[in-house]
């Protein structure tokens, strides 16, 4: 077999398509060769040509396996920026774990107080709601907010604003409309 053919094979398995290397493979007796010639070159051993196509297979990392430079980078960023977001939400959460004990141990940003007149304006059962305010004697109601939370200590109840609907309307409209319902559900409850 020339050096043309070997180099034709080896090319074919990706291992090289330099011949200065594959002279050298046969310099350094990796790949076994006789020179009769120099003018006809080197004759190589099918069996040595197979044996180290076998080895230097062997020595490759799988093409599942093998990983370029642009590859570790962005898999870097995806597990940098995963950890990252995830410890964002681990903190947030912590701060809002912290908001609620704070704002039921008294501790507030502002407050809202509410006449009985304003939660009743514009609910749908206002009659029975303000049967409940006039049987307690409550004529206003204080919520205590901190945070996202809104804490009502008087009659202890505790839920986070953010997650009522129309996020575009004051904090203010946004509590008032859910909280006059969510008084009735309340007086309702603990009759």
């Amino acid at each position: 077999m020339t050096i043309q053919e070997a180099l034709k094979i080896l090319e074919e398995k990706n291992i090289t398509s330099s011949i200065q290397m594959l002279r050298r493979w046969i310099r350094q007796n990796k790949i076994e060769a006789v020179l009769p010639s120099k003018k006809e070159g080197y004759k190589i051993d099918e069996a040595s040509l197979n044996e180290f196509i076998d080895s230097k297979l062997a020595e490759q990392p799988p093409k599942s396996l093998a990983i370029t430079a642009n590859d570790l980078e962005r898999k870097y960023s995806e597990g940098y920026n995963a950890a990252k977001e995830t410890y964002e939400i681990l903190i947030e959460h912590a701060v809002k774990e912290r908001e609620k004990q704070l704002v039921l141990e008294g501790l507030k940003e502002y407050t809202i107080t509410y006449t009985t007149k304003q939660l009743l304006h514009g609910f749908e059962r206002r009659q029975e709601l303000n049967t409940h305010f006039k049987s307690l004697g409550i004529h206003a109601l204080t919520l205590n907010i901190l945070g996202a939370w809104v804490y009502d200590d008087q009659l202890g109840i505790l839920f986070d604003y953010t997650f009522l609907p129309y996020p575009n309307r004051k904090v203010e409209t946004r509590v008032r409309e859910w909280y006059a319902q969510e008084l009735l559900d309340h007086f309702e409850k603990n009759k």
